[in-house]
């Protein structure tokens, strides 16, 4: 009898303690769901909110130029580590090198600071502008038309590639939902003996099969292609242990450096095939890197990035100086090829209009533009800086006579946007 008053008192106790996990488990989804959830907001009547941003872009008018596209996203490519960018030690001489030939966006934004953000907002206008990460929420089964769905309706074949095990990120998923065609991982890949024996495919090789699949494929074609090797830990191929020495405290500079190196190969192969004076390259940043400067490590700095667009039949450099972000690459390549529909996405045409950098941290909307950074918590302004003559945000000029007009442009300019995007997702409203 004792030991069966034993035998319960602990089947008691495992029960108690599964009850409690499951309690622990439930309670952490909800915290997890709720962080997902986003609220409508009214600041504006409809019609004056699309007035002060609209997230519709119209078509040109002009004879639809079919171009192959190319989207190049480089795991960590800060802005800082760009040399002719940041004025900075460069660790890119071959996109130096390759800026004097493109156009340039000196004055660019990642909408978020992790991949999961940052591959939306490049291939589909959807930056994560919420707690949690878009592709990770209900709102992700939305009808919305990333640039495969908008690309394969005109007729061009799609793929979405990303040198990692196939499921990393839910990017084949998503590359799914955004309409491209097909998904090559390290699965489709297959030969394990480029592997780095930690995250996928080293650079150089997957960049290669990249140009293989383009030459293959039906044209006119678009790919956008998610580079890996420059991430922790650090490693780069032992042949090239040499070739890259560390040059830096930051141990992210010399994987950049060999990242840049994989680029230059892949440009070198592209050159020799007959599909290359077609396309159009645009090559940036899923995401800003680790950074050991004061100016790249604040709430402005570390999210500046590259944008650069590459076309060889013009190989001319002009500069773009005004604000622009991830979420603006669709919208404006678009533009670029005189897309013959409208879309829908949440970043602007930078060639039609003026445009914005947008990000959300720490519970706060963050708008930069011309120079200065507003945060907004989704009821006020906490603060304001003109980082451009203050880089180390010193000085709030939130009350600041001087800085009025400003406040009430971005002030304005925020709540239109978070309202047109988080009711647009809640409705299911994202396409035009």
């Amino acid at each position: 009898m004792t030991n069966l008053k034993k035998i319960l008192s602990q089947k008691i106790a495992i029960w108690v303690i599964g009850l409690l996990i499951l309690f622990t488990i439930g309670v952490k989804l909800i915290s997890i769901k709720s962080e997902e959830k986003i609220i409508e907001y009214h600041f504006y009547k409809e019609d004056e909110a699309t007035a002060l941003y609209n997230p519709i872009s119209q078509p040109t008018g002009k004879p639809f130029n079919k171009k192959n596209v190319v989207v190049i996203m480089v795991e960590s490519l800060s802005k800082e580590f760009m040399g002719s960018l940041s004025n900075q030690p460069t660790y890119t001489p071959f996109l130096d090198s390759l800026s004097k030939h493109s156009l340039v966006f000196t004055d660019a934004y990642a909408n978020g600071k992790q991949s999961v953000q940052g591959i939306p907002a490049i291939t589909a206008s959807i930056p994560s502008i919420m707690n949690g990460f878009f592709i990770n929420t209900p709102y992700a089964n939305n009808n919305y038309k990333g640039l495969g769905t908008l690309f394969t309706e005109q007729g061009y074949y799609t793929a979405f590639m990303h040198g990692a095990h196939n499921g990393s990120m839910n990017f084949d998923a998503f590359a799914k939902q955004a309409g491209y065609k097909d998904y090559f991982g390290r699965n489709e890949y297959n030969n394990e003996k480029d592997f780095d024996g930690d995250w996928g495919i080293w650079d150089e090789e997957f960049l290669q099969f990249a140009a293989k699949q383009m030459t293959d494929c039906k044209k006119p074609f678009h790919f956008s292609i998610f580079t890996l090797s420059s991430h922790h830990p650090y490693f780069i191929p032992k042949r090239y242990e040499q070739n890259f020495v560390k040059k830096s405290e930051n141990h992210l500079c010399r994987v950049i450096e060999y990242t840049d190196f994989a680029l230059q190969q892949f440009f070198k192969t592209a050159q020799q095939q007959d599909w290359y004076n077609n396309t159009i390259f645009v090559i940036t940043a899923d995401h800003t890197g680790e950074s050991l400067h004061p100016f790249y490590s604040n709430s402005v700095g570390q999210y500046q990035i590259p944008i650069i667009m590459f076309d060889p039949q013009s190989n001319v450099q002009q500069l773009y100086n005004q604000t622009v972000s991830q979420a603006d690459i669709l919208p404006s390549i678009l533009h670029k090829l005189n897309y013959p529909v409208s879309n829908f996405s949440f970043g602007n045409d930078v060639f039609a209009k003026p445009s914005f950098g947008i990000y959300y941290t720490n519970n706060q909307y963050q708008i930069t533009q011309n120079g200065y950074i507003l945060s907004f918590d989704g009821i006020k302004s906490t603060s304001l800086y003109h980082f451009a003559t203050d880089s180390l945000l010193k000085e709030n000029l939130l009350q600041n006579a001087n800085a009025i007009g400003m406040k009430l442009h971005l002030e304005a300019t925020i709540k239109s946007y978070i309202q047109q995007y988080n009711n647009k997702l809640i409705s299911n409203k994202m396409l035009p």
